[in-house]
């Protein structure tokens, strides 16, 4: 919400590894179509069932889309996601994608992401990083976000909070500290 003002303009929103996030809702309730990308076929029919809703389904290339009203979800894989499958895109969300990969599959995740985002299309990146070596969610430090989008996007970070005390989950596997980063992703 704090970061609402990057959705100016934008028509059509991409929500990679969306499980069943009150994120999609916030984005259609702010005027835009939302794509969920999701890979487990349970989170997908929890999402529209606990909104009371039955979404109409079609096939797409090897994605099955759940669809209602402004949002719908993608059962598939991000990593094969296309143009042709799921269009193109003029804002990116991602809460939490990038963190539940490991790292020899971010650049390849990265990579697709941008192939479906339009020139001057922007995005919100948020991301974890901890001195805990295991996850999900994995850290994510800049160095990382660098290598994975400058080759396609503008980065910029939008803030940096310490989500130590919050993120118990974290601690228990052994790090000592938590800090979620914000970054603004602008397409080149």
């Amino acid at each position: 919400a704090r970061h609402a003002a990057l959705l100016s303009g934008a028509g059509r929103a991409l929500v990679p590894v969306c499980g069943k996030a009150r994120d999609l809702d916030f984005l259609a309730e702010r005027g835009l179509q939302v794509m969920g990308i999701e890979l487990a076929e349970r989170a997908v029919a929890d999402y529209f069932a606990e909104r009371g809703q039955t979404p109409e389904v079609e096939q797409r290339g090897s994605f099955e889309l759940h669809r209602h009203g402004a949002v719908t979800i993608s059962l598939g894989d991000a990593l094969a996601a296309d143009e042709a499958s799921l269009g193109t895109f003029d804002f990116l969300y991602d809460r939490a994608a990038l963190i539940a990969l490991p790292l020899p599959m971010r650049l390849a995740y990265a990579r697709v992401m941008a192939s479906l985002v339009c020139a001057g299309a922007r995005g919100l990146l948020i991301t974890l990083e901890h001195d805990e070596g295991s996850g999900p969610p994995f850290s994510v430090p800049r160095s990382e976000v660098d290598e994975a989008y400058s080759a396609a996007f503008e980065i910029r970070e939008l803030e940096s909070a310490d989500v130590t005390e919050e993120s118990g989950h974290i601690r228990d596997k052994g790090a000592s500290r938590v800090f979620e980063r914000a970054y603004e992703l602008t397409r080149k």
